[in-house]
C-alpha cells in the first residue's frame, strides 16, 4: 500500500493519474454485498473510489475526486479496465514513452467479482475474482 493520506497517494509518488480505492477493500465498507446497505456494515468508513491527477490533492479536491462512496466493488474491475484502455490510447498518441501500473483490488480479502462472474470457477469466490481479473487484462 502506498498510503491513503495526502502525501502518500500514487499521485504524490510519481504517478500522473490514479483511479482506485485508497486502501485495502477490507478496511472500509462497500456496496458489494447485494441486498444490504452501507448501514449494515458497523465497521469502517464507506470505501471511496478516487480519481486524481498529479499536482492536485485528492482530498482537498474531494467533490471532484471521489467518484462514488461507498465504492461499488461489482463494477470496479470494469472501471479499472476502461481507465487503463483510455490511458493507454491517449498515451500512445504521443511520442513519449509511458508506464502504466494496474493493481486490481479484488484478489485481496474480502474477495469479490461482478455478479455475472460469481459461481463460475471451481475455486469459489477467489477463483471468480481471478477469472474476472484475467478477462479484464
Amino acid at each position: 500500500h502506498l498510503g491513503q493520506t495526502d502525501g502518500h497517494l500514487p499521485t504524490d509518488r510519481g504517478f500522473d493519474e490514479y483511479l482506485g480505492v485508497p486502501y485495502s477493500v477490507d478496511m472500509g465498507n462497500s456496496a458489494w454485498d447485494w441486498g444490504r446497505n452501507a448501514s449494515a456494515y458497523p465497521y469502517g468508513p464507506p470505501l471511496p473510489l478516487l480519481r486524481c491527477s498529479a499536482g492536485r490533492s485528492c482530498f482537498d479536491n474531494a467533490p471532484k475526486s471521489v467518484i462514488e462512496q461507498p465504492a461499488d466493488l461489482e463494477t470496479l474491475t470494469a472501471r479499472y479496465a476502461r481507465f487503463a484502455g483510455d490511458f493507454i490510447a491517449e498515451a500512445a498518441q504521443g511520442d513519449a514513452p509511458f508506464f502504466f501500473y494496474m493493481a486490481f483490488s479484488h484478489v485481496h480479502v474480502p474477495n469479490f467479482a461482478a455478479r455475472g462472474r460469481c459461481g463460475q470457477s471451481r475455486r469459489g469466490l477467489f477463483g471468480d475474482a481471478v477469472q474476472e481479473m484475467d478477462a479484464a487484462v
